[in-house]
């Protein structure tokens, strides 16, 4: 026998119905062995990624003599996420942002009595920015998951904008050319206009990081579909030297780097990309990464679209 929830916990893994058969099939998707005697207790991992407590315990009749098994799945698939994204802040504190104060002190001590060297101040000033960017990113990200968000009707085509422009010093200082087509026309979607810049932000300033100089950087976006299905697209698009799928089955995971090809070092703290995700997500939108070794990566984020008539100015969600 098994109850409601031990059937829909089968079939959301493609596995047979347990009901009528022996429990060591039933378990064999689980890749648990069957005890002789006595139980067992403990996690075990579905293969759709969730986490469960095991308790395998022995079954007897009134007079002692054994039956068979009693199983219990307990889905505690959250609690194993909280309990890794704990050991990722504390890894951010203990590593992350300990080694560059460590590495400011270190030099200062070894420069005392003697003067700071110009080439110490740049060193400094290079760990102390990377601190800052830990910290800025952290609090970004902690924000963009736990916070409420404040809505109005926004032109996706000026947050796009803004963004290209934001950085326009950094795609000058390597020669990269940044297009944006489909700019001049409207597309309306109801946002937080300042989390949602910055997302933009965070994804072109990851394709001009990873690009070489000298290339382009093409932006596009543009509306699809109409009524309940009506959509904005925006893309962006690097002619850099792309991922292998290895990397892309981690790419929106925390404290996450890919590095490129010919492993040129690219400045970064891995929680950008967990940042876009969050915020795209929390609209309502979707975010989906094609990348090929050698042809560069494309990043599209897709969104609910806004009629110009939508009064949701400065709500909360």
């Amino acid at each position: 026998i098994a109850n409601t929830a031990a059937q829909d916990l089968f079939s959301r893994l493609n596995a047979p119905d347990p009901v009528g058969r022996a429990m060591a099939h039933v378990i064999e998707v689980f890749h648990i062995p069957t005890a002789d005697e006595g139980g067992v207790e403990g996690e075990v991992d579905a293969p759709d990624g969730s986490t469960y407590h095991l308790r395998f315990s022995a079954f007897a009749d009134s007079t002692g003599a054994f039956t068979g098994w009693i199983a219990r799945f307990s889905d505690i698939t959250a609690i194993k996420t909280a309990a890794r994204q704990r050991e990722q802040v504390l890894e951010l504190l203990s590593h992350d942002m300990r080694s560059p104060q460590a590495s400011i002190l270190a030099l200062l001590a070894e420069d005392q009595g003697k003067g700071i060297s110009q080439g110490t101040v740049q060193r400094v000033e290079a760990y102390a920015r990377r601190t800052l960017a830990l910290a800025d990113n952290f609090v970004s990200l902690a924000r963009a998951e736990s916070e409420r968000y404040t809505l109005e009707t926004v032109n996706l085509s000026d947050i796009l904008l803004d963004a290209i422009d934001d950085l326009w010093p950094q795609s000058r200082s390597r020669a990269i050319e940044v297009q944006a087509e489909g700019c001049e026309e409207e597309h309306l979607v109801l946002a937080d206009r300042t989390l949602l810049t910055r997302a933009l932000i965070n994804l072109i300033d990851n394709a001009l990081k990873y690009s070489e100089p000298e290339t382009k950087v093409e932006c596009g976006i543009a509306s699809v579909g109409d009524g309940l299905d009506a959509k904005v697209i925006c893309t962006v698009q690097d002619q850099g030297r792309g991922m292998s799928p290895e990397s892309l089955t981690h790419l929106f995971e925390r404290f996450q780097r890919s590095t490129p090809a010919g492993g040129r070092q690219v400045s970064g703290v891995g929680l950008g990309l967990t940042f876009v995700q969050t915020v795209i997500l929390r609209h309502g939108g979707q975010i989906s990464c094609d990348s090929t070794l050698g042809e560069g990566t494309r990043f599209t984020l897709t969104l609910p679209r806004a009629e110009p008539d939508e009064a949701w100015a400065h709500e909360d969600y």
